[in-house]
């Protein structure tokens, strides 16, 4: 255990800072410098690579949009290196992860899609959007759990530059109420599949709500595995039983092909047993939005 978070310090210590200025101009951004004690993850494709090792990063840091890690100067790679020696330290025993688009809040954000043979589409709901990258996935023989890449790479334009503001946005208070408070014991993190650009918008707009953003951790994956990021959080928390001290979670998200990642990897995955607390408990709070009425289903490990 000590090896391998010395990994992630000598990882730390290794990538330095990001050459170029920080491209985001909100106001949360600005924050960060001065008052978060927290840093911001960015990652974008192909995203975690070697998650067996510890750490989910494995490369150094690239001009901006491109970082699959990107630390803010030197303040932030500082904050970096206290988190995970807090992690260390002070270790917690419940996560708490949601999601941001239709469970979060609702936006008026779409995705436009011109394909190789001319078809466009405008996808204006996270269902349609699965379907039509599930569909299309299939017929080019594409396997990834995030198509988006390969697909591009084929010939598909996919424009999803409303993903990278918070556009319209409609509190789904059912969530948020919940959000807005902080249990002992616990971290909080908003885990999106957008880009890494969208989170100064996102925790701006969490402000907005009355959440306090220094309690938030945000992660964005770009559309990679969210199963895999939970599974690295209970890995880089392991007790002198071998036990991780993560002993819950709880997982806040509306989309059934995430749902369904998570149970695989976290729940069903016979692996993660040997590091599973006895009293490990993985809820999930499926969001439902019933003609703009949301509810909440609660799906048990």
């Amino acid at each position: 255990m000590k090896l391998l978070f010395e990994n992630w310090r000598n990882f730390v210590d290794s990538i330095g800072e990001a050459a170029e200025p920080t491209p985001f101009k909100s106001a949360a951004q600005k924050r960060y410098k001065a008052q978060r004690k927290r840093n911001d993850m960015y990652s974008s494709p192909p995203g975690h690579k070697n998650l067996s090792s510890g750490s989910p990063f494995e490369t150094k840091p690239k001009r901006a949009g491109t970082d699959r890690l990107r630390f803010e100067e030197e303040t932030e790679l500082e904050n970096w290196r206290k988190f995970v020696n807090e992690e260390v330290e002070e270790p917690i025993t419940t996560l708490r992860i949601f999601d941001f688009d239709e469970t979060i809040a609702h936006t008026r954000s779409e995705t436009r899609v011109k394909a190789p043979d001319g078809t466009e589409l405008t996808v204006r709901s996270q269902q349609e959007f699965e379907e039509y990258m599930r569909a299309a996935a299939a017929k080019e023989g594409i396997e990834a759990f995030d198509a988006v890449d390969a697909l591009i790479g084929l010939g598909y334009q996919i424009d999803m530059s409303d993903f990278s503001i918070v556009k319209d946005p409609h509190e789904i208070s059912v969530i948020t109420d919940i959000m807005r408070e902080f249990p002992p014991n616990s971290k909080t993190y908003v885990v999106t599949a957008r880009q890494g650009a969208s989170l100064g918008p996102i925790m701006d707009y969490l402000d907005e709500l009355g959440i306090d953003s220094s309690q938030v951790r945000p992660i964005a994956t770009q559309g990679e595995s969210k199963g895999d990021v939970m599974v690295v959080m209970m890995k880089n928390k392991i007790m002198d039983n071998g036990k991780s001290n993560i002993n819950r979670i709880e997982y806040y998200e509306d989309s059934q092909k995430n749902i369904d990642d998570v149970l695989r990897k976290v729940c069903e995955d016979p692996e993660l047993d040997d590091i599973k607390p006895l009293d490990f408990e993985l809820i999930i709070n499926k969001v439902i939005n019933n003609d703009g009425q949301y509810n909440i289903q609660e799906i048990e490990c």
